[in-house]
């Protein structure tokens, strides 16, 4: 998954892409950065960051945060996002 077929798929759900954090240090909300060869998803709220995981691809990290998205918020997790 790209960056832009992730953005897409958010606006798709009705999520409001305003709360993904991209290389973000200080922000809250979802996020993904990549640190040395790999790359993290993790929630930021008040400054503490929770549920850090890491991936060995961009794709891999966007599609896994995208699910964390759609079932954290109740959005239907239907894979067709065309």
């Amino acid at each position: 998954m790209t960056k832009d077929e992730f953005f897409h798929a958010l606006t798709v759900y009705g999520f409001d892409t305003e709360n993904v954090l991209i290389d973000d240090p200080t922000m809250d909300g979802y996020g993904i950065r990549k640190v040395y060869w790999r790359w993290e998803i993790f929630y930021r709220e008040r400054g503490v960051e929770y549920f850090t995981r890491g991936y060995p691809s961009e794709s891999d990290a966007l599609t896994a945060l995208l699910d964390d998205i759609l079932r954290d918020t109740g959005r239907d997790t239907g894979k067709d996002t065309g």
